[in-house]
């Protein structure tokens, strides 16, 4: 049986299982190439208790923002909500808040402001859904502009066919008390209105979406308004996004790969991790991720050359039916406490592998360095996991620190603890790989 028929069948179980009471009560409409959905009733979504798919579901929204201008009248985002990587459903975030409390220089006001993420059941399949409302005033009565029930929405389905689909609806809008005419919401959607005292206003700004044969996308945005003043403002309300990535046995990755990290001896971090490639929720189909830094500052600790974080997942369907993860890190050289520990060509490496059965493997193989020196003298390389003592009372170095994960492996390629001064440790090379199911 091939994978693909493994995860049809997979899912055929989970929805035919615990999923089977919310078929027909989340209305999911048609794709984007049809008219725009209704967004589904969240209640049974409540109701029912999540179950692990074959799918990794991510998605993210938020109210307002505001960049450009002055400082005064910045502000970050609001009514923030995330969906963070996982591969059940359904599963639910909400965040929402009265008032933006926008700066009264920009003119804008913004309340009601509820912003929800979250992966669904719906017939035949599963969904990545995200979803902001919100009530607008844009200007000074009564020439304001007064949007009702402002709702953007983004959503990407499988349910035996990828689609994506996103909207930037209303209730009602009126311009100067006086409902915005057909061609004035076509203009709003397309390159924008002018409000007086404030400036251009555009709905669905750059609203997209996509898919592949593996996965599919969808961003929108319910109003941008870009201000008048000098410098010019940028405001956006109701950003969202949807994801949702096919995963062979369920498995999403995490981890990731980095350069350097220090940390005083009482567990503050000094710096770090420096040169960082976290691992991505759906993996990177056989593609290497990477960071590199030519020269890596460790502050008074010391520097290193050529520094490389790099990550890949691959999937390997049937017959073999595995996938793969790796991280791996590497400088060329490094000079750390004052120039007395040198270190020449530092690799270092993680492997997972996960089968269909559940069962892993996991292997630091290829983690190696040329060579170590300290205050002139080249030392022998530690076996992988010896903690030795360096000479002059510097303190100690452990080579390929080894630490087996429920779901992967973590290698620290040199642990340097030093003693003297106020103390520090070294973390030189760290790569980390986790699947989970």
């Amino acid at each position: 049986m091939s994978l693909r028929e493994k995860q049809g069948n997979r899912m055929k179980r989970i929805i035919s299982g615990a999923a089977i009471l919310m078929l027909g009560l989340l209305p999911i409409g048609t794709p984007a190439a049809s008219a725009s959905p209704q967004a589904p009733s969240q209640a049974p979504a409540q109701a029912a208790a999540p179950v692990r798919t074959d799918f990794a579901f991510t998605a993210s929204g938020y109210a307002t923002f505001v960049d450009g201008g002055t400082a005064a009248v910045r502000s970050g985002k609001t009514a923030l909500s995330v969906l963070a990587c996982t591969n059940q459903a359904p599963v639910r975030t909400s965040n929402r808040i009265a008032d933006a409390n926008l700066a009264p220089a920009l003119n804008v006001q913004v309340t009601g402001l509820v912003t929800t993420t979250q992966s669904i059941v719906v017939p035949g399949g599963f969904a990545s859904l995200s979803e902001n409302k919100s009530d607008v005033q844009i200007g000074t009565p009564p020439a304001s502009l007064n949007i009702t029930e402002l709702r953007t929405r983004a959503r990407a389905q499988f349910n035996g066919a990828w689609s994506a689909d996103v909207e930037s609806t209303f209730a009602s809008a009126t311009l100067a008390g006086v409902s915005l005419t057909p061609a004035q919401v076509t203009q709003l959607r397309t390159t924008g209105i002018t409000v007086p005292g404030v400036g251009e206003v555009q709905l669905g700004w750059r609203n997209k979406g996509g898919t592949t044969d593996k996965s599919a996308f969808a961003r929108g945005r319910g109003l941008r308004i870009v201000t008048t003043g000098v410098p010019p403002a940028r405001i956006i309300v109701g950003e969202v996004f949807a994801n949702m990535d096919m995963r062979p046995f369920g498995g999403i990755f995490g981890g990731g790969a980095n350069v350097a990290k220090t940390t005083a001896l009482d567990g503050q971090v000094l710096s770090g991790p420096l040169v960082n490639q976290p691992h991505f929720c759906a993996g990177t189909n056989g593609q290497w991720r990477s960071q590199n830094l030519d020269a890596v500052d460790l502050d008074t600790l010391g520097s290193a050359t050529n520094g490389l974080a790099r990550v890949r997942t691959d999937d390997y369907p049937a017959p073999d039916n595995f996938v793969t993860s790796r991280s791996e890190a590497s400088v060329a050289t490094a000079n750390l406490a004052g120039g007395a520990i040198k270190v020449e060509s530092l690799i270092v490496r993680s492997y997972t592998r996960l089968k269909a059965d559940g069962t892993r493997i996991r292997s630091a193989d290829g983690t190696t360095v040329a060579e170590i020196t300290v205050n002139g003298t080249v030392l022998p390389t530690p076996n992988p996991g010896q903690t030795i003592n360096l000479p002059g009372g510097l303190g100690s170095l452990t080579f390929q620190k080894v630490r087996r994960l429920p779901t992967g492996l973590d290698v620290t390629g040199l642990r340097i603890v030093l003693v003297e001064g106020d103390g520090a440790i070294i973390e030189l090379g760290r790569a980390i790989t986790k699947i989970d199911t």
